[in-house]
């Protein structure tokens, strides 16, 4: 572990690097013991995660292997630390919280309680220097194969603070990762309340007060849109009628003059990461020759751009003119009575029937024919442009919990390299 004042007052020197006068430097064979009780019936089955730690197996939404019998299992108990084998070196660890079973694949270690807090272990082995010590031990032909056994933990070197500042260590990090989870859980409650209202404001399920709705809400359910109508004065409409459906293209690679010019030239990695309804920039841009070689056209700003290969149904509003490459096609609005805003969410809410349309054998794509096709229920325009602000601010409130998840990541990361190498102490 390196200091970045090695040789201060204070500090030694150890197999692990710098660390603080009071702390050790241990073999984790010292500290844990391996526990391979049987499981017994009745019990919860577990498994173990690198985001959530040790959870309910129940709560894992992929498809799991059947359950083995208890006399196969394992027993964890309150306070074990278990891992997973194949998956340590990426933080797949937690502590158990109650008693339960699990796969025989995992590793269950028991702490030594008068010399280790579980939990303060267990944002150690996550932080960098950690995985970087368990990676080391860890064996296989290739880093996805990669196993850590027992006996190899067991040899592994790491610094330990006394037990006092373990615990507060594992406290003030405890802190940031519960305001994290906290965060993440406001983002999940923000996408199914935006899904909702693309729902019903985008269907005319439900209106605003101003547009017909019921008062002192955002709307009531229409008859028509019910029946798979749509409200008095809004019409059935496809994209072939809104504006031109065309079709991007990627230069020659192997010529330098047709690349860096300068047309920003989008991909759908570019459209799929975005954070906004916005794309404003590329990472790649072309000449105008290389436009031309390509058989792409120029999309004028505010075009929709949908990936139509790939992650099919993800699409974006240009703020410049710019081209596309052959995994996407654009949408050139020219009717006057369509709002853009509006359309982009009307289009991302049929992403299942664009799916539906997709087809191919090498891969599959939405042809320039299917995608015209699409049919959206178009309201006039200041109904539009209405849905379009409350949905807009949706996605703003999206992403301000978004900006703020990444900061308390970013600071509970600060506070991993400095709490967990004693650059900063948390005495009691």
């Amino acid at each position: 572990m390196k200091d970045p004042s090695p040789n201060r007052s204070g500090y030694k020197k150890t197999a692990v690097g710098w660390i603080p006068n009071e702390w050790e430097c241990v073999r984790l064979g010292s500290v844990f013991t391996q526990s391979k009780k049987k499981g017994k019936k009745g019990l919860p089955v577990l498994s173990v995660t690198t985001d959530r730690g040790v959870i309910p197996r129940s709560q894992i939404d992929r498809k799991m292997a059947e359950d083995v019998s208890p006399d196969q299992s394992l027993l964890v108990e309150p306070g074990d630390l278990a891992y997973n084998m194949m998956r340590m070196w990426q933080g797949a660890v937690g502590v158990c919280g109650s008693s339960g079973v699990i796969s025989p694949a995992y590793v269950v270690c028991r702490p030594l309680k008068t010399r280790v807090d579980p939990w303060y272990m267990v944002h150690l082995f996550k932080s960098h220097p950690g995985r970087h010590w368990l990676t080391s031990y860890s064996y296989g032909i290739h880093e996805d194969r990669l196993r850590l056994y027992y006996d190899g933990f067991a040899l592994i070197q790491m610094p330990l603070p006394p037990l006092a500042e373990q615990h507060k260590i594992a406290a003030i990090l405890s802190t940031w990762e519960t305001a994290i989870e906290e965060t993440r859980a406001l983002i999940a409650a923000a996408k199914r309340r935006k899904k909702a209202l693309m729902h019903q404001l985008l269907t005319g399920i439900r209106r605003l007060p101003e547009f017909g709705g019921g008062r002192g809400d955002a709307g009531h359910k229409t008859h028509d849109a019910a029946e798979g109508g749509v409200p008095e004065g809004w019409r059935h409409i496809s994209l072939s009628e809104l504006g031109d459906v065309v079709s991007g293209g990627t230069p020659d690679t192997e010529r330098a003059e047709l690349w860096g010019g300068s047309i920003p030239w989008v991909t759908p990695s570019e459209i799929t990461c975005l954070s906004s309804p916005f794309i404003s920039s590329t990472e790649r841009s072309i000449s105008p020759r290389g436009m031309d070689a390509s058989g792409a056209t120029l999309l004028p700003a505010n075009s929709i751009i949908v990936c139509t290969r790939a992650t099919v149904g993800a699409c974006a509003i240009n703020v410049v003119p710019m081209t596309t490459n052959q995994g996407l096609k654009g949408i050139v609005v020219t009717q006057g009575d369509a709002d853009v805003v509006f359309l982009y969410y009307a289009i991302l809410m049929r992403k299942h029937l664009l799916l539906r349309l997709a087809s191919g054998s090498t891969f599959v794509e939405v042809s320039k024919s299917s995608l015209e096709s699409i049919v959206v229920d178009l309201p006039p325009l200041p109904e539009q442009r209405a849905i379009a602000s409350i949905l807009t601010k949706a996605d703003d409130e999206i992403r301000q919990l978004e900006a703020k998840a990444e900061a308390l990541e970013r600071q509970k990361k600060g506070l991993m390299q400095k709490l967990l190498t004693g650059e900063v102490r948390a005495k009691g």
